[in-house]
């Protein structure tokens, strides 16, 4: 229920997806059809007391907004190749809801961590969260964000200082973070020539990923680079709100190719019938609040 509403937007619903699910979101203007897929992407929580969303840790799972400028806000002066590069620049995807920090310090442990940090943090400060790995040779250094003190006094630790300050299950955590954004594949590197040849897969040539402004591309240009950025670390599950708004019928006709053989789930927002029936297995209707499940799209 969004603020100031007088009921919620969704009520009494009961949805699974699994990593072979193939959804196809479908209802009248308002009717909550976008709401939805923003709470299944976890792009917006579930009021408490109102229900819950439960998602695997591991779960790689992206999000494409139907107007992007709320995703490239802060990257217009950037090309596509540097949008990818500084996105996944920390080994994750950036714009994945981040569900590694489970353990929360209470009671003795937190003071001890606390007069820790006193003694031996940057400047008396706490670890407030680790946002990189880098290789030093044979050991790893963890990018520390220090409480109270802005990115630009970040510093690279090892994991054996980290340990001293208290904060090992940061660590812990961290690594499985990593760990589960690329699975059992290699992480892949963020040279512009390897992310120039992925953009080229969506229709971006070289000229245009690697030398112009993403203010300067056309809304389906912008389309195209979202979903290459999506595809980068092979996810499990994609969210996809009105994706062929500002497609060429070529390019949507790659995009129908491209979901076909993808091996995941996916879950569509569209009012384009023909490319819901073409690619999903499952419709799910939106209508006064409630989510009817509607079986294949052609039936």
């Amino acid at each position: 229920q969004y603020a100031g509403a007088a009921a919620p937007t969704l009520h009494d619903i009961d949805l699974e997806m699994t990593t072979s699910s193939r959804v196809g979101i479908v209802g009248k203007n308002g009717s909550g059809k976008s709401t939805l897929l923003t709470l299944l992407a976890a792009k917006v929580p579930v009021k408490a007391g109102f229900g819950e969303l439960w998602l695997h840790d591991s779960l790689r799972l992206v999000y494409i907004a139907q107007h992007h400028e709320s995703q490239l806000a802060d990257f217009m002066g950037c090309s596509p190749a540097e949008y990818i590069q500084l996105r996944f620049q920390r080994g994750y995807d950036a714009e994945m809801p981040r569900r590694d920090i489970a353990h929360v310090p209470k009671g003795k442990e937190a003071v001890r961590i606390k007069d820790l940090a006193k003694k031996y943090g940057k400047r008396g400060k706490a670890v407030e969260m680790l946002v990189s790995r880098n290789h030093n040779g044979e050991e790893c250094l963890y990018e520390v964000k220090w409480m109270d003190l802005s990115p630009a006094e970040n510093t690279f630790e090892k994991a054996k200082r980290l340990k001293g300050l208290g904060v090992d299950w940061m660590v812990h955590a961290f690594d499985s973070l990593l760990a589960a954004a690329w699975g059992d594949g290699p992480v892949r590197p963020l040279t512009q020539r390897e992310v120039a040849r992925h953009l080229e897969d969506f229709g971006l040539l070289e000229e245009v990923a690697c030398k112009r402004q993403i203010s300067m591309l056309s809304s389906g240009q912008k389309t195209k680079m979202m979903l290459a950025a999506s595809f980068w670390t092979r996810p499990h599950m994609i969210c996809l709100d009105e994706p062929t708004n500002y497609l060429d019928a070529e390019t949507i006709e790659a995009l129908q190719r491209a979901l076909k053989h993808f091996k995941g789930a996916f879950t569509i927002v569209s009012h384009n019938e023909k490319f819901l029936e073409d690619v999903c297995d499952e419709l799910w209707e939106v209508c006064e609040g409630r989510v009817v499940r509607k079986g294949r799209p052609q039936e």
